[in-house]
């Protein structure tokens, strides 16, 4: 049976959880330049604490800040492989969640300023890709 939506909305909850506490360390940059450097030193802090456990077979292993204000969660489904996950399902049930957070969390207030791209990548425990959620400006700053 295939990994859907339901195995995964706790733990898409904590990783946006994870998420606003990141956020809250870069409120004080102004510009975009400034901004996507503070993005990687964010990054760069956040990767010295990885890997880690968050549960439900989930690892967080990497964070990245790409340029043109991508911020990059990977994750390892350690119990899964693509094969067994409904990738579909499981993008159609969390891009909401993730996406409402981000519209309505006042701490990530940051994030929509600066029009920083979202980007949620999963791998399984083989390393292949299995799924990618990505939050744009345009959709997080489209009106409720």
């Amino acid at each position: 049976m295939k990994t859907t939506c339901k195995n995964l909305i706790g733990t898409t909850r904590l990783l946006v959880i994870v998420l606003l506490a990141t956020v809250a360390t870069m409120q004080s940059c102004r510009t975009d330049t400034g901004y996507q450097k503070e993005l990687a030193a964010v990054a760069q802090e956040i990767n010295k604490k990885l890997p880690m456990n968050i549960g439900t077979g989930i690892t967080w292993t990497k964070t990245e800040a790409l340029p043109g204000k991508i911020f990059r969660y990977t994750y390892t489904l350690a119990n899964q492989e693509v094969a067994n996950i409904d990738s579909t399902a499981v993008k159609k049930e969390q891009t909401p969640i993730v996406l409402e957070t981000i519209k309505n969390e006042p701490s990530l207030k940051s994030f929509r300023d600066h029009n920083v791209i979202m980007q949620y990548d999963y791998y399984d425990k083989d390393g292949k890709r299995a799924f990618s959620i990505n939050i744009t400006p345009e959709m997080y700053k489209t009106q409720k």
